[in-house]
């Protein structure tokens, strides 16, 4: 079931420190997840210019890009 797997992706996502900003290399966590694969993070230095980063998950190469 793909589902728990998912579910516990989401978590480990929504906890500070998974993600690096590309802006300024501090700890970034997700904010909101879309339907079409779209996730928004949000990094946790406040200054950062990079603040907030919408980045699309490509199944067909399993990367990730950011959505300008």
């Amino acid at each position: 079931d793909r589902r728990g797997i998912d579910l516990r992706l989401l978590i480990d996502e929504r906890r500070g420190g998974a993600f690096q900003c590309v802006g300024c290399s501090k700890p970034m966590v997700m904010r909101e997840l879309f339907t079409n694969g779209d996730r928004v993070y949000q990094c946790l230095n406040g200054s950062c210019v990079k603040r907030i980063i919408r980045y699309q998950y490509q199944s067909t190469t399993g990367r990730i890009t950011e959505v300008a």
